[in-house]
């Protein structure tokens, strides 16, 4: 807090997380010029090892503190943001760009297909059966004869990560964002991650410009999608993240579980 304005001073403990920060701060920038109601960074940097960014603080409340009415209009406020910032095809920050693992949606499908072996941690952990690890296969095999389009996804779209003050919603934290397929891995995210209600969801699609029969027509390759999506997170958590390998098993149950 300052005589005339309030900030925010964001820190990473790990100091390899800076990149992190770099990317947060290209996408506030980003979708700033596409009009999307957004904090502004006055500064990344590393103190003592300690990556960090500072922001102006917003004015308002919390999303997840609104009342029904106010997170059905927050929601559809993120279905505008999120088809907006869905044009977007890369994320021009050349260290974040170097150190992506798959270039583009193909690239993570063929990853994740040849992790699928006999030799898979899916099946020594027992995530899977045989059987449902073969299913798997078949499930991203299938993904493999369509063709998708891909954007700038922001991976955690919901009323947490924004800030309300009527009529307006201003949206943060673009620590998961990447480019991935659009609309189907944003959608996908949002269904599993939270529990949305009929009307936040319509919501949702409308501001997302998906009219319902729309919606149906995609809605299964949506649920493919996602699994593959939670598959390529379990395999960076088993090289980067074992402590909360569990986490990232549950989530890929869930995602199975979603498609049978």
């Amino acid at each position: 807090e300052t005589a005339n304005n309030n900030y925010i001073v964001r820190i990473n403990k790990e100091a390899d997380q800076a990149l992190e920060f770099s990317k947060e701060k290209w996408c506030l920038e980003k979708v700033a010029e596409l009009k999307i109601p957004s904090p502004k960074v006055l500064k990344i940097g590393i103190i003592d090892n300690l990556p960090f960014l500072i922001q102006n603080k917003i004015g308002g409340i919390n999303g997840s503190l609104c009342t029904s009415e106010q997170k059905i209009l927050i929601w559809n406020h993120l279905g505008q943001f999120a088809f907006k910032f869905h044009q977007v095809k890369r994320i021009k920050v050349p260290l974040v760009e170097a150190n992506e693992f798959h270039a583009n949606w193909k690239s993570r499908l063929d990853y994740n297909l040849t992790q699928l072996n006999d030799k898979d941690s899916l099946l020594q952990n027992n995530v899977f059966s045989q059987s449902e690890h073969k299913k798997v296969t078949l499930i991203l095999e299938q993904l493999g004869t369509k063709k998708f389009v891909e954007g700038l996804v922001h991976g955690d779209l919901c009323p947490r990560n924004t800030i309300f003050k009527h009529p307006s919603t201003t949206l943060l934290d673009w620590g998961t964002a990447g480019i991935n397929v659009v609309p189907h891995t944003e959608i996908g995210i949002v269904l599993t991650d939270n529990e949305l209600t009929a009307n936040e969801l319509n919501a949702f699609l409308a501001g997302l410009n998906i009219q319902k029969e729309d919606y149906q027509l995609i809605v299964d390759e949506i649920k493919m999608l996602h699994l593959l999506h939670r598959l390529d997170k379990y395999r960076w958590a088993s090289a980067y993240d074992l402590e909360n390998i569990k986490d990232y098993e549950v989530k890929i149950r869930d995602a199975y579980e979603l498609i049978i």
